[in-house]
C-alpha cells in the first residue's frame, strides 16, 4: 500500500506549491521594472535581428569632451569595423552601421509674449529622440538632419510656464531677439524616482549648436552608441579604445548587458561601494532611473533565487521522504515489471534469433 505525506509535510509541500507561484509574481515584477526603461533598449529597436550592443560613456567636465572629438571617435571606429569586415547586412545601401546620440547641459533665457523664463536646457546632438522617445503631449521632434537648428522642444512646465497651455507646436519664443520654433512638447515623468533623478525640472530641448551660440553650455557630459558587437565584449572593448578619455576619468556601461544575472551578481558583491563617488560625474536623470532600478532590480534576483531555491529543496526533500517511505513498494514494483519485463524482452529476443538459425539450417 501506498503510504502518503504526514498533515505536516502536507502543509509544506503547500508552502512549496505558493512559493513557487511567488516566484513567478517576483521575478515578473523584476522584468517588468527592466523592461520600463526605454533608453536602455535602443539597440533592440534599431536591431531587432541582434547581433548589436548599446553602449554608454559618461564624462566629467574637464575631460573636455566635444561633439568634435566625438566625430573623430566615429570616424576611427567606423575604420576600424571596415578594417574586420563588419559591414550592414540591410538590403539598404544607404542603411548606416551605428546610431549614437550626446548631450550637453546648459541655461538658456527664452520669452514667450506672456513670459520670460530661465529654462534648464539640453543640447543634444545624433539620433537623441531616437534613444530617448519622450512622451509626446503635441508636435514632434526635431533632428539633425533639419536644415536650421531654430527648432526646440519644450516639456509640459515649461510650456505652461512660457504660454500657459500644452497646445503650442508652432509657436515661437526667443532668445534675445533669435526666433526658436517651438516643435514638440513632452511630458515630465510622474514617478517619484524620475523626478528625485533630475526630471523634475522645466526643460528645453534644443540642438547643440544652437545652445553652444545661443546658450550657456558645458562640455558634452554623455554619449550614446548602438553598434555591432560580434561577440560578447566586443562593442565595449571598442569604445574604450577609441574615445579618447583615460578609463580612468569616465564611466562605461554596456547597456545591453547591464541586467544579465551574472552583472546582478557582480552588483550585489560590490553593493557596498556603491554609493562611493570617486569621479566628479554628473549623471543624467535617465542614467540616474536605471541606476536606481539597478539596486532595486538586485534584490529583487535575490528574493526570487531564494524563493525557487527553497521550492526546489523542499520538493526535493519530500520526494526522498516519499521514496524512502514506500521503499519495499517501489522495489517490489521494480522487480515486478522492470525486471521481469526486460526478462521477457530477452527471451522474446533469444527466441527470435533461433527461429532464424532454424530458417538458414532449412
Amino acid at each position: 500500500m501506498v503510504r502518503g505525506l504526514s498533515f505536516k509535510k502536507f502543509i509544506l509541500l503547500l508552502t512549496a506549491i505558493l512559493t513557487f507561484i511567488l516566484f513567478w509574481i517576483v521575478r515578473g515584477i523584476t522584468y517588468s521594472h527592466i523592461n520600463s526603461l526605454q533608453d536602455q533598449q535602443m539597440y533592440t529597436r534599431w536591431a531587432p535581428e541582434g547581433g548589436y550592443a548599446q553602449i554608454s560613456a559618461y564624462f566629467p567636465e574637464n575631460a573636455r569632451v566635444s561633439p568634435e572629438s566625438l566625430t573623430g571617435f566615429e570616424y576611427s571606429l567606423m575604420n576600424a569595423l571596415k578594417k574586420e569586415s563588419i559591414e550592414s547586412k540591410s538590403e539598404n545601401p544607404d542603411a548606416r552601421l551605428i546610431a549614437s546620440c550626446y548631450t550637453v547641459n546648459g541655461k538658456i533665457g527664452v520669452r514667450s509674449e506672456y513670459a520670460s523664463v530661465n529654462l534648464n536646457a539640453v543640447g543634444v546632438g545624433g539620433d537623441f529622440f531616437q534613444f530617448h522617445q519622450l512622451e509626446l503631449l503635441g508636435g514632434g521632434y526635431f533632428s539633425e538632419d533639419d536644415l536650421n537648428d531654430d527648432y526646440c522642444v519644450l516639456d509640459e512646465v515649461a510650456a505652461w510656464k512660457l504660454f500657459g497651455s500644452n497646445d503650442i507646436c508652432g509657436k515661437v519664443i526667443y532668445v534675445g531677439e533669435i526666433p526658436l520654433v517651438v516643435r514638440g512638447v513632452v511630458a515630465q515623468p510622474e514617478d517619484k524616482i524620475s523626478k528625485n533623478a533630475g526630471a523634475g525640472k522645466e526643460m528645453c530641448y534644443v540642438s547643440y549648436r544652437f545652445l553652444s551660440t545661443y546658450g550657456t553650455v558645458d562640455a558634452v557630459t554623455d554619449y550614446e552608441i548602438v553598434m555591432p558587437n560580434p561577440v560578447p565584449g566586443y562593442a565595449l572593448a571598442k569604445v574604450k579604445s577609441l574615445i579618447g578619455v583615460s578609463e580612468d576619468d569616465m564611466v562605461v556601461v554596456e547597456n545591453s548587458d547591464r541586467f544579465s544575472l551574472v552583472n546582478r551578481w557582480l552588483l550585489l558583491k560590490n553593493i557596498r561601494y556603491r554609493s562611493m563617488v570617486t569621479q566628479d560625474i554628473s549623471y543624467p536623470w535617465w542614467e540616474n532611473v536605471a541606476r536606481s532600478t539597478e539596486d532595486l532590480v538586485v534584490w529583487l534576483t535575490v528574493l526570487y533565487l531564494a524563493l525557487i531555491l527553497y521550492t526546489v529543496v523542499v520538493i526535493l526533500v519530500l520526494l526522498i521522504v516519499l521514496i524512502v517511505m514506500n521503499a519495499e513498494l517501489i522495489k517490489a514494483v521494480f522487480m515486478e515489471y522492470v525486471v521481469k519485463g526486460i526478462g521477457l524482452l530477452f527471451t522474446r529476443m533469444r527466441g527470435g534469433r533461433e527461429e532464424n538459425y532454424e530458417e538458414k539450417d532449412d
